[in-house]
């Protein structure tokens, strides 16, 4: 048995065609059940491991996310991006030439935002600094990131960029 998955245009209008040596650029996930999914897994990691305060707090990370996406969701239509990036033998959403929307500076003042009530000490620290910080900032440390360029006293800041 085989599983083939289809566009959602193509199901409307009832086409059929042959995905014989096709493979889709970049696969989506269901974001309904991604997040609590993760999180879920995360603290069953959690119980009775040393590293059980990191795992549950990336759980709660994850929820934050989940909240974040669903006040905050990103629209965007991919289907020309898609197609270049196949035109030109790319990676669909390579980092290095794919241009960031401001729209994840919302996303990362909402995650601060729910983060920070349940938030403390070194987190708490980190989170009111990520807040005062410039935008221009954030932009600097994610370029360094993506450029696998990693330094001490930016480390805290690198989980929520």
């Amino acid at each position: 048995m085989s599983i083939r998955i289809v566009p959602q245009d193509q199901l409307e209008n009832n086409e059929k065609s042959s995905t014989v040596d096709v493979i889709p650029p970049l696969l989506f996930t269901n974001l309904k059940s991604l997040y609590s999914s993760r999180a879920e897994r995360l603290r069953q990691l959690a119980a009775d491991h040393e590293l059980s305060d990191y795992l549950n707090f990336a759980a709660v990370m994850v929820e934050a996310q989940q909240k974040v996406l669903h006040d905050n969701p990103l629209r965007v239509d991919l289907t020309d991006v898609l197609a270049q990036a196949q035109q030109n033998n790319r990676l669909p959403l390579d980092a290095s030439v794919f241009p960031r929307d401001a729209h994840w500076h919302t996303l990362l003042h909402a995650l601060i935002d729910e983060l920070m009530p349940a938030a403390n000490g070194q987190v708490l620290t980190t989170l009111e600094n990520l807040k005062k910080m410039p935008e221009q900032e954030w932009e600097t440390l994610a370029d360094s990131l993506l450029a696998h360029q990693f330094n001490d006293e930016d480390n805290d800041k690198a989980p929520f960029i």
